[in-house]
């Protein structure tokens, strides 16, 4: 049987997390033109949020080092307290 996305996503996030994460819901949104955004919820261990955000580059198209960027620009818009998602 073939993993599926939600399988895969499933597995990353329970390995990182540190807790089990299943997921009731999972779409892709629109809009974005370098990434593709994805709306996860979850029913889960309590240790993971029910809501969250995926951001991925398309397959084929990733690039660590400007994702790294992205989430650096949000840790450094969190300091000065400008509101933004947890990374």
């Amino acid at each position: 049987m073939s993993e599926t996305f939600e399988d895969a996503l499933a597995e990353r996030l329970s390995t990182v997390l540190g807790a089990s994460c299943v997921f009731t819901g999972v779409e892709r949104l629109t809009g974005g033109a370098s990434r593709e955004t994805w709306s996860l919820t979850t029913k889960s261990d309590p240790a993971v949020p029910p809501e969250l955000i995926l951001r991925r580059d398309p397959p084929g198209r990733e690039d660590p080092t400007r994702m790294s960027m992205e989430a650096a620009a949000f840790v450094e818009a969190g300091r000065v307290g400008v509101p933004v998602p947890e990374i």
